[in-house]
């Protein structure tokens, strides 16, 4: 009876999340807009700030964690803005957009207790990297916020690493296959008696090892 007791408080408190989260939402849509338009009304910044924070403290008592989290790397956005840490940039608003349009979907799959259908850990990293005042890439909405320079010198190293390992590889080859080469004329000329020598055993184990490096 107890046991049943505390799963009909439990439901009663996740019923209650649901709809404060419904109604915190709607406050969001309604005066996250004003503030993006005019960063002098104060009343707006408050509004939008603090229902993320709801959002948060209510997310992380119900064990809605990717609602909770997701709301808390939101917000501490909005804090660092208010202590002057940072400043209200593109991926700030970008971010914030975002997420706001992801949250019907993160209550409707808490609600109907269903994987979540967003990546919220990019969301979360993303919006902690902007609080941080880190340099970032522009959102996109598959959630590559990842510095796009970076990456292109990343990819551009990789080429010459590539590059380098193929070089290494054909030189290798041309020595090997001469191995290979000689054994087959020198055995065609004993009538195939001619036996496997260490050197061509050799040669074929290296040539398996360069050829999975180089692939």
């Amino acid at each position: 009876l107890e046991e049943d007791e505390d799963d009909l408080i439990d439901d009663e408190i996740i019923e209650i999340f649901l709809e404060e989260a419904e109604e915190v939402l709607e406050a969001i849509v309604e005066f996250w807009p004003i503030f993006k338009n005019n960063q002098d009304d104060k009343d707006s910044l408050a509004t939008t700030r603090r229902a993320f924070h709801t959002l948060k403290g209510s997310g992380r008592m119900v064990s809605a964690e990717d609602i909770g989290e997701t709301a808390w790397a939101i917000e501490n956005m909005f804090n660092r803005y208010i202590d002057k840490t940072i400043k209200i940039s593109k991926p700030f608003t970008d971010i914030v957009d975002y997420s706001i349009t992801q949250i019907p979907a993160l209550i409707a799959a808490f609600k109907n207790r269903k994987p979540c259908p967003v990546d919220v850990k990019a969301i979360q990293e993303y919006a902690n990297s902007v609080a941080k005042g880190d340099e970032v890439a522009q959102w996109s909405i598959d959630g590559s916020g990842a510095d796009s320079s970076s990456a292109e010198k990343e990819t551009e190293k990789k080429s010459v690493i590539d590059k380098a390992l193929l070089e290494v590889f054909s030189q290798e080859l041309i020595s090997h296959v001469q191995v290979v080469q000689q054994f087959i004329d020198t055995a065609q000329i004993e009538d195939y008696n001619t036996p496997i020598s260490d050197e061509l055993q050799r040669a074929f184990h290296t040539l398996k090892g360069s050829a999975h490096m180089a692939h």
